[in-house]
């Protein structure tokens, strides 16, 4: 309602505008809706409804509720403690080129991830075994040519000394063939068995990091694989010491939202819970690192992603509780917009008290005033234009 003070006074009588009012009951007392002030015209501006429909524009009423505290900084996803883990080569070693894993492989506890063929003296198994495989070829056929060399020497048909030479040339490859494979047996594996150690897999997790390619030779102590834990991830989130000082107990939930997404992603209590918080204010960044347990995979949350996280207090308060879409910020002062008529609107100076994911809870504004919920800052430029900002535009 429009509410109007009717003085009868010596000079006659005088009606002074009250500004629009609600009206409410014992229970639930009514009140200023519009401020006189505004009610006057003293600080509206216009904006038509033609402008409105061209934008996206929308208003509700103002109303109170409750918010709960919080806290809010920027955020890094990483694993849990012992959740990764650099597997390298236990020796200089060739790596095999089967089986082979890659990125986001899935690997379970004792999975064979590949295999590395040891080298001696800067040569692989592999070829330590063709080397006595070959010997071992070249032994065959000087034995049955000294064999043959044999028979022919009771007919008379060779003389003692070729005799001699073959026997000498089986003994040279022979030896040869004897070194050969003790190469092999030094290198790990059994002449004609399969060689090589295996990289396995020591828990659950997916490949996060292959350093190697096949056939490439590796010393002693160098990556070959990174392994990561699918789930849970961890948090270091960055907080003011102020804010570092309110998170006690157990927080009721959590919100984070990625870069360049404008939705959060909301966890509740029952999918959290704090690890640590750290003894002492960062030199750096002048930031407490406080560590948080996401009950999510890293398919969600991948590793190493920089959010913005917000944790969610325990305790509520009570008062004008709005959206954040609704304020503007107005050359550094947070204001809203409040609809006085269908055209008419009024610029508030509002108080911002505290913030949990898209509302806010603020003061300066009355419950049941009609307020801009989006659009705002079209309302602020069609206002500066009204008052003679310069325009521009271009041909």
């Amino acid at each position: 309602f429009e509410m109007f003070f009717q003085v009868d006074g010596a000079a006659g009588d005088e009606e002074l505008a009250g500004g629009r009012v609600r009206v409410g009951t014992a229970a639930s007392p009514g009140g200023a809706a519009v401020d006189p002030e505004v009610a006057a015209g003293a600080s509206a501006m216009s904006f038509l409804k033609e402008q409105q429909w061209r934008t996206t524009f929308a208003t509700a009423p103002v109303t109170q509720g409750t918010l709960g505290g919080s806290v809010s900084g920027p955020a890094r996803v990483i694993p849990p403690a012992g959740g990764e883990v650099t597997l390298t080569a236990t020796f200089d070693s060739t790596v095999a080129p089967s089986p082979w894993p890659y990125t986001g492989l899935v690997v379970v506890k004792g999975n064979t991830m590949l295999r590395l063929l040891p080298r001696i003296g800067g040569r692989s198994l592999p070829d330590l075994q063709a080397d006595a495989a070959s010997f071992g070829a070249e032994v065959e056929a000087a034995r049955r040519r000294v064999e043959r060399l044999t028979e022919l020497l009771r007919v008379e048909a060779t003389s003692v000394a070729e005799l001699e030479r073959a026997r000498a040339t089986l003994a040279g490859l022979e030896a040869r063939l004897r070194s050969a494979r003790e190469g092999v047996d030094a290198a790990g594996g059994r002449f004609d068995a399969s060689p090589g150690a295996s990289v396995v897999a020591p828990w659950t997790g997916r490949v996060a990091e292959v350093s190697v390619s096949p056939g490439q030779t590796v010393n002693a102590g160098a990556p070959v694989v990174g392994l990561v834990k699918a789930s849970p991830v961890w948090i270091i989130l960055a907080l003011r010491p102020d804010d570092a000082a309110r998170v006690k107990g157990r927080p009721s939930g959590l919100l984070i939202r990625r870069p360049g997404s404008p939705e959060s992603i909301q966890f509740g209590p029952n999918d959290l819970r704090i690890i640590s918080q750290s003894p002492e204010v960062n030199v750096r960044t002048a930031w407490i690192d406080l560590i948080v347990e996401i009950d999510r995979s890293v398919s969600d949350l991948p590793i190493g992603t920089g959010v913005e996280a917000e944790l969610l207090l325990p305790g509520e308060r009570r008062g004008i509780v709005v959206p954040a879409s609704a304020l503007v910020d107005d050359s550094g002062v947070v204001v809203a917009y409040v609809q006085i008529e269908g055209e008419s609107f009024a610029r508030k100076e509002v108080q911002v008290l505290a913030r949990q994911g898209g509302q806010v809870l603020i003061e300066g504004l009355t419950p049941g005033e009609r307020l801009v919920t989006v659009g705002g800052g079209a309302v602020r430029r069609s206002a500066l234009l009204s008052s003679g900002a310069p325009e521009g535009h271009v041909h």
